[in-house]
């Protein structure tokens, strides 16, 4: 299991590709949806890999996919995995949720 929190973004053929790893606790959470919120308001579409992570508890999970849905729901170009929660780890299923 990983303890080190890592976040790697870079711009691909206009989207930025964001893939996340490590521990994932409630403050990681909230920062990862500021950085995302900043992105997002350029329209730029965001693809959020996050299938690494390994949540704290259920809490910074919810946080996380809740976050994301939200600025979905805002209009905001976010494309993410549908997270769930296996044991201690984050698993993502083969479907993406469309933006």
């Amino acid at each position: 299991m990983k303890n080190n929190f890592t976040m790697y973004a870079e711009k691909v053929n206009g989207a930025i590709h964001v893939n996340l790893s490590g521990r994932l606790d409630v403050s990681r959470a909230v920062e990862i949806l500021r950085f995302l919120h900043l992105y997002a308001r350029g329209k730029c579409p965001i693809v959020v890999e996050a299938s690494n992570l390994s949540p704290d508890n259920s809490t910074s999970f919810d946080v996380l996919q809740k976050g994301l849905q939200r600025l979905s729901d805002l209009g905001h170009p976010i494309r993410h995995s549908t997270l769930q929660i296996e044991g201690d780890r984050i698993r993502k299923p083969n479907s993406i949720a469309n933006w």
